[in-house]
């Protein structure tokens, strides 16, 4: 997989990414080839490995790493053929979500135990969601794809999963600087993320008529961060 991420980097990287950069049949024809090649490597697997949360983590990063860079590139010529740049920005956006959902099914001790760069993906596959959520681009819907995905409601299931972690390894969870636990603070961000996303929603939004706005429990400047990664 980390093979695939690599040829995937170098489909874009010969041509280029940004906005002058354009879809091309060639891209779409390595992308379809990563993804055979991808969905191969886990059909193949034992079927003991197939419900392992690493191999899933790592299948949805793959996705994530393929389809990201189609956001800051123009559509297929013909116009007819934009759809296929619609459909890779969705499978982006569900990919992002797949993978938020899948640290909710892993215990608490083991969440403790993933290395940094596994944690730092939670960050990324957020930053890379919301950034979809309210993507204003003319190959793409973002009202719909709001309506698709609850985000409010998952920021508030990390949240309470954070919370819980907290409970279950007590005096065994790491400490921050400021006293607060690592999970106490994951969980805050997960509500401020939560608080952030429902003021970006237009007032008229149904979202907002069914999700409470989650308080935002710490101060500005501890999630002077946070704002940026999430402008």
């Amino acid at each position: 997989m980390q093979h695939l991420v690599i040829r995937a980097t170098n489909v874009f990287s010969e041509n280029g990414t940004g906005g002058d950069a354009v879809l091309g049949v060639s891209h779409v024809m390595a992308m379809s080839s990563i993804r055979r090649q991808l969905d191969d490597i886990v059909s193949q697997l034992p079927e003991d490995q197939k419900s392992n949360f690493l191999v899933w983590h790592h299948y949805h990063m793959v996705l994530i790493r393929l389809y990201e860079p189609i956001i800051d590139m123009k559509s297929l010529d013909p116009t007819n053929k934009t759809f296929m740049r619609s459909q890779a920005l969705w499978t982006c956006c569900q990919s992002a979500k797949s993978l938020l959902e899948l640290y909710l099914t892993i215990p608490g001790d083991m969440f403790a135990a993933l290395s940094f760069v596994m944690v730092a993906h939670l960050s990324y596959s957020n930053i890379v969601l919301t950034h979809l959520l309210f993507l204003e681009d003319r190959d793409w819907d973002a009202h719909i794809a709001r309506e698709s995905i609850n985000y409010p409601d998952l920021a508030e299931r990390l949240s309470d999963y954070f919370v819980a972690c907290e409970q279950l390894l007590g005096r065994r969870c790491k400490v921050m600087e400021d006293g607060k636990g690592l999970f106490t603070r994951s969980a805050e961000r997960m509500r401020w993320a939560k608080s952030w996303y429902l003021s970006k929603l237009p007032i008229d939004s149904s979202i907002l008529g069914t999700a409470a706005t989650a308080p935002v429990v710490a101060n500005e400047m501890e999630y002077e961060t946070w704002q940026i990664l999430f402008a």
